[in-house]
């Protein structure tokens, strides 16, 4: 993680968060605000939100970048999301909050964010479709919430429906929460229900 320190006032990081998430000081677990981190693919160095992707286990597998500007926005590059290279991947996920007996999971950070704000559990976050399918819940998880993405394409859907199967051969209780409005995810929600106040 090298330069990067915790997500607090003043970073591009919390900045980032607090305009997709609300409730600052909310950001917790395994995220680090980095100051200037090279993006290869366009020369350039960015500021960056940073998630340590970790199994069930708690063992570190990887870490998912989110490129930003300096306020707090992402970065106009392609991709603004990587993932460095490192262990296998499936299993794994962005610890967001302590393991407990129910709690959630979903695709993106701010995803996961938003969801456990509205909920009020522990949400963790896979980071995408793919990873959503192969996650493992911790040791104490008995009751799993799966915070699906509304995909016209309908591979959010898809995904949270393959781990609710993979989590019934586990013996592990579930269900899957889903936003009503096509092409949206729980950010999205947590967004509009606050601008609707």
């Amino acid at each position: 993680l090298g330069a990067s320190g915790r997500v607090v006032p003043g970073t591009p990081a919390f900045r980032y968060l607090e305009n997709r998430c609300g409730a600052p000081g909310a950001f917790h677990g395994d995220l680090w605000a980095h100051p200037g981190l090279k993006h290869k693919e366009s020369g350039g160095t960015h500021p960056a939100l940073l998630g340590v992707m970790k199994y069930a286990n708690g063992n570190g597998a990887s870490v998912h970048r989110t490129y930003l500007t300096q306020g707090g926005r992402k970065a106009l590059v392609d991709p603004a999301k990587k993932m460095m290279p490192g262990l296998p991947l499936n299993g794994s996920s962005v610890h967001l909050g302590p393991a407990a007996a129910r709690m959630g999971i979903a695709e993106g950070i701010e995803t996961a964010i938003c969801a456990g704000n509205m909920f009020g559990i522990p949400v963790w976050a896979a980071t995408c479709a793919e990873l959503l399918k192969t996650w493992e819940p911790p040791e104490e998880c008995r009751e799993v919430v799966i915070f699906a993405d509304n995909d016209a394409s309908f591979t959010g859907q898809d995904a949270a429906f393959d781990l609710a199967k993979r989590l019934c051969h586990l013996g592990i209780k579930w269900e899957i929460q889903i936003p009503e409005q096509a092409d949206t995810d729980w950010a999205d929600v947590y967004q509009q229900r606050k601008g609707a106040r």
